[in-house]
């Protein structure tokens, strides 16, 4: 796409029969819109829903051209919004569209705006191929519950508010060193999640952000200095914490609301089990071990 806001007419009749499609150059709001309506987008407030077939989506050589244009964005509910390009920055763009499977960005996509998948159903993979993008946005895969593999960039330092709340498909999950908070909801309701490793360079965990998860064993960082109201509220699966932290980190009361105190093993570095003994909420823990190995 040579000129902003031509995909449409390079496309002609096959906008409607295309399943995989792979873009580069240059695309604006108009040819963004082409592309939802590719992948079944919803177009007015009363479920209106186009027929495409697009299920395969590569960006990597594409390049976002911001104006000061928002388009509607449509639900099966109604209007939810807009979305947008702002500062090359996308929102809300791809969000509600059932009909995609998989997504490339761009390679110079250096943060992955907000809402940018919400709710898309059966979105299964996504590939971030900047390394160098340093935020997942606020709800950008939310309740894209068939998500079972996204990347998570080297260079990304927080990953938002309710980024990937409600996907009930994720197993793992691999962080980065250079992430440092872990925003509030951010894997909320991450039902298969069973394993979690918490890399050094993360400081903060938010409010609920890994509640009603399935985390069965779980490591936390030396560099971890807080953690949120009922982060890890109903974890009733969890049966082991290798704390590494020698000073326990900030709780509140709720933190490990209905984690099983009395069948959770909490792993502490050699030393400084009299220090959990003695801290708010982590001394509830009836099992508290020096790991001498720490």
């Amino acid at each position: 796409v040579n000129t902003a806001g031509t995909l449409e007419s390079l496309l002609g009749g096959r906008k409607w029969h295309v399943t995989n499609l792979k873009v580069s150059g240059l695309l604006n709001i108009y040819d963004i819109q082409c592309i939802r309506e590719m992948a079944g987008c919803y177009y007015n407030a009363n479920g209106g829903k186009y027929t495409g077939n697009l299920h395969h989506l590569d960006l990597a050589d594409a390049i976002y051209v911001s104006d000061d244009t928002a388009l509607p964005l449509y639900t099966t509910f109604g209007q939810n919004g807009t979305f947008y390009i702002k500062n090359n920055i996308p929102y809300a763009i791809f969000s509600y569209l059932h009909g995609l499977q998989s997504v490339i960005l761009p390679s110079n996509e250096s943060s992955i705006g907000e809402r940018m998948f919400n709710s898309c159903a059966n979105l299964v993979s996504v590939y971030i191929r900047n390394s160098s993008t340093n935020a997942i946005g606020k709800a950008t895969f939310r309740n894209c519950n068939s998500l079972t593999t996204v990347n998570i960039p080297s260079n990304c330092q927080t990953i938002d508010k309710l980024a990937f709340s409600g996907c009930s498909s994720l197993t793992t999950v691999n962080i980065p060193s250079s992430c440092q908070t872990i925003g509030s909801e951010a894997f909320h309701r991450c039902t298969n999640l069973t394993s979690l490793t918490l890399p050094e360079g993360v400081s903060s965990i938010e409010d609920l952000a890994f509640a009603s998860c399935s985390i069965k064993e779980l490591t936390l960082p030396t560099t971890l200095k807080s953690i949120g109201n009922s982060a890890f509220n109903n974890s009733n699966a969890l049966t082991t914490i290798n704390a590494k932290m020698a000073t326990p980190a900030m709780v509140s009361e709720n933190t490990f609301f209905n984690v099983p105190y009395d069948k959770c093993y909490l792993f502490v570095p050699e030393g400084s089990a009299n220090a959990y003994k003695a801290a708010e909420v982590w001394r509830n823990f009836n099992h508290i071990v020096e790991d001498l190995a720490s």
